[in-house]
């Protein structure tokens, strides 16, 4: 039996409605042994009712998300490290994180018109709130990107971001992130559990994840489709050596381009252990 706990919908930057995310999930159940199967949109929990009232009757519905952080490192001179942290267990009516998820949610509006307007300084012309208005969820960069695909500008979210999009590129502007202490703070208080995302991505060393284990993160996110074989295991490696418990996930967002090896979305389809997954997430599981 497996589980994928990280995954996304239209609800951040997802291509896909939570429906058609649940009805895949559920064949992954019928026929690939999916067992538990959690919900990470970035920066909010917006899409958790629904999905909650269309998977209930086969997994166990945990409320979580993906929250964009950063952390000062004090045995760098203080560098800023951008990191994603996701949390498992988050009460969706809780008003302390609700109010985050607001400023989250404002913050990366505002970024996200910014940077629209950098695009319309270029010469091109983007319908920026005609899209805001039909977007459900969170707002970013991803969101730049498909206006620019609408509009001829790029042929996919890929150029985009090599191009205009990344960090130091022409129509970037740099985000607001919410202060790992201060996420690992609330999550000890409120009892999620929280899992450092595709470490291999950003290229953590075992020093860096052993202060976040002091800090309080309880996993490293060590199944991921962009970690090689060899990245997988080192991290397996450092996991058990400095105490973490292992999580893992599809990371999926569009079917078009997050493929298994058997040309089928990946979403539901990893090879992390459902014994993992409740040594990690314990009593969330109930």
């Amino acid at each position: 039996m497996f589980a994928d706990l990280h995954f996304h919908t239209v609800c951040s930057d997802g291509k896909h409605p939570v429906a058609w995310v649940a009805e895949r999930l559920y064949h992954a159940h019928k026929h690939y042994g999916l067992e538990l199967a959690v919900l990470t949109d970035h920066d909010g929990v917006y899409g958790f009712g629904e999905y909650e009232s269309l998977v209930r009757d086969w997994t166990f519905p945990i409320c979580a998300s993906e929250l964009s952080c950063t952390y000062s490192d004090p045995k760098n001179s203080g560098k800023s490290i951008e990191l994603h942290l996701l949390m498992y267990g988050i009460d969706p009516h809780d008003q302390e994180i609700q109010t985050e998820f607001r400023r989250f949610k404002e913050e990366r509006e505002n970024r996200f018109f910014r940077m629209c307007e950098r695009v319309r300084e270029a010469g091109h012309s983007i319908d920026a709130e005609g899209f805001a208005k039909r977007h459900q969820g969170v707002l970013g960069r991803p969101h730049v990107a498909d206006l620019m695909v609408e509009s001829g500008i790029v042929k996919d979210r890929a150029e985009a971001f090599d191009k205009y999009l990344k960090d130091g590129k022409p129509f970037s502007v740099p985000k607001w992130r919410f202060p790992l202490e201060q996420a690992l703070d609330y999550a000890r208080r409120k009892k999620c559990k929280t899992s450092v995302a595709h470490p291999g991505q950003y290229g953590f060393q075992k020093d860096l994840l052993a202060t976040w284990k002091d800090l309080g993160v309880d996993a490293i996110e060590i199944h991921h489709p962009r970690h090689t074989p060899e990245m997988t295991r080192a991290y397996w490696l450092i996991a058990k050596e400095l105490g973490f418990s292992i999580s893992g996930g599809s990371d999926f967002h569009t079917r078009e381009t997050d493929l298994s090896a058997g040309g089928e979305p990946s979403l539901g389809r990893t090879s992390y252990k459902m014994e993992d997954a409740r040594e990690f997430l314990g009593e969330l599981l109930g």
